[in-house]
């Protein structure tokens, strides 16, 4: 505020009009003078903004990387766990398809003998 009024100040001319003085302003200059104070302010609230910014997502991203590096044998163990689940899984899946194979074989050879024994009845 104090800044304007001595932007506004400075830019004050005084005019004599006859026997009487006049104060004027030079509004082009007090405007371009206003403007460029108006741009210096808005250029340091956003270099301090982004300096916040930056400063806080620093903050946030070592505080990750700590809880991560904390956690990392849980999460190790987790994905050794979800990696032996998968392989038992796998041989799971396969114990059941050979059993489903030898079941196949065995209603084909049981419908072998029902049919041998229909055709000689």
């Amino acid at each position: 505020r104090d800044e304007i009024s001595s932007i506004y100040d400075s830019h004050k001319r005084i005019e004599k009009v006859l026997w009487y003085t006049k104060e004027i302003l030079d509004k082009d200059e007090f405007l371009q003078d206003i403007e460029e104070k108006m741009m210096h302010v808005a250029k340091e609230m956003t270099d301090d903004y982004g300096k916040d910014y930056r400063n806080t997502l620093d903050f946030l991203l070592l505080q990750i990387k700590n809880i991560f590096e904390s956690n990392l044998e849980r999460y190790s163990l987790y994905m050794k766990a979800m990696i032996e689940d998968k392989e038992a899984m796998i041989r799971l899946g396969e114990s059941i398809s050979g059993a489903a194979c030898a079941l196949e074989e065995c209603q084909e050879s049981l419908d072998r003998m029902i049919w041998k024994e229909i055709g000689h009845a």
